[in-house]
């Protein structure tokens, strides 16, 4: 986010601090013809964008990997595994 903005600053873009300001201003939506924008700054912040959301999927996944419940098996020590009687 932050190298984002620091592109956007280089051109004369400033955006407030905040993901949410970040995400919904015009330069990095790249709507409208009031941003001036390079084809080249527009491809660069457009891979930027993509990258930030291919990260927040990944994050999302290992938020919902993280939330579900374990196993039971996975829970107990191996050592409790693999001693005979266990209740595995």
């Amino acid at each position: 986010m932050n190298q984002l903005r620091a592109v956007l600053m280089e051109r004369g873009i400033t955006i407030p601090q905040g993901r949410r300001k970040l995400g919904q201003h015009p330069a990095v939506m790249l709507d409208g013809d009031e941003v001036q924008l390079s084809p080249r700054v527009r491809l660069l912040v457009e891979d930027m964008r993509a990258e930030w959301s291919a990260l927040d999927h990944r994050i999302a996944a290992f938020d919902d990997e993280f939330a579900a419940p374990m196993p039971r098996r996975m829970m107990l020590p191996a050592a409790w595994r693999a001693s005979p009687g266990s209740a595995c």
